[in-house]
C-alpha cells in the first residue's frame, strides 16, 4: 500500500491509502505522471507501457515504462509523482534508453501478495 493526496471539491488535502497495482497503471496508459524535481519544477513522463513478471502466486511482479524528452535526463533515483487520477506518490525510476523517440525511464514492483504459513 502507499499513500496518495489530491484535493477534494472543496479545495482540501485529502490523504488515501491506495494499491499501486497493474491494473491501476495499465488503465493509466498513455497519460501524463509529473515527477518533481523540488526547487528545479517538474518533468512530465508518459506512461507507454506496463509488463508483467514472472508469474508466481505469491507475488506480483510488474515494470512500468515512461518516455520523457530525449533532451532531458533524469537521474536514478525516487521522485514525488502527481498524476490526475492517481494523486501524488513516490517512486524509483532508472533511464533504461535513449533513442530518436525519447528516454526511457523503468520502475520495477515486485510485491508479496500473501504471506506464507
Amino acid at each position: 500500500m502507499a499513500s496518495a493526496t489530491h484535493r477534494d471539491q472543496r479545495g482540501q488535502t485529502v490523504t488515501v491509502a491506495i494499491e499501486l497495482s497493474k491494473e491501476l497503471f495499465k488503465a493509466n496508459l498513455r497519460t501524463v505522471f509529473h515527477f518533481s524535481l523540488g526547487e528545479a519544477g517538474k518533468r512530465d513522463l508518459e506512461l507507454m507501457e506496463v509488463t508483467l513478471g514472472k508469474t508466481d502466486p505469491r507475488y506480483e511482479t510488474f515494470s512500468l515504462m515512461f518516455r520523457g524528452a530525449r533532451e532531458e535526463h533524469l537521474e536514478q533515483r525516487t521522485y514525488d509523482v502527481n498524476h490526475d487520477a492517481i494523486g501524488e506518490f513516490p517512486l524509483f525510476i532508472t533511464a533504461v534508453e535513449r533513442n530518436d523517440a525519447g528516454t526511457f525511464y523503468e520502475a520495477v514492483f515486485n510485491r508479496l501478495l500473501r504471506a506464507e504459513g
